[in-house]
């Protein structure tokens, strides 16, 4: 009997703890004074964002990193935006091929750049 119950106390955890996992993968913010990253997926095709939040003249970026699961292949990106306050820009889709980190930077010339804190969505 205590068996029977051990088995449905731990497929009940089981159970609550897939959605906040596949929750975690998807819909990340890197955030920075000026900037931000954010990563999602569509339908397996996943794409990266990289926006500007500061009428500062910088440039802003996102410095991502995806996986090619059926090339065996990780490739290391930065998406740039030039666009001033207020813009985004995007790239991907990329499909099959998960975001396996990004972060926001503020691109400030002859100064340190300002970036966020990476985000690991899988």
């Amino acid at each position: 009997m205590r068996f029977t119950r051990a088995w449905a106390v731990a497929g009940a955890a089981l159970v609550l703890s897939v959605p906040a996992v596949a929750q975690a993968q998807t819909s990340l913010t890197s955030t920075t004074t000026g900037a931000y990253s954010y990563n999602w997926d569509n339908n397996n095709a996943f794409n990266v964002k990289a926006a500007d939040t500061a009428a500062d003249n910088h440039s802003v970026y996102a410095e991502f990193s995806y996986h090619c699961y059926n090339e065996g292949i990780s490739i290391v990106m930065r998406l740039t935006n030039h666009n001033g306050a207020g813009t985004s820009t995007s790239a991907g889709p990329y499909p099959g091929c998960p975001t396996y980190k990004h972060r926001a930077g503020v691109d400030r010339t002859l100064q340190t750049d300002l970036l966020g804190p990476w985000k690991y969505p899988q």
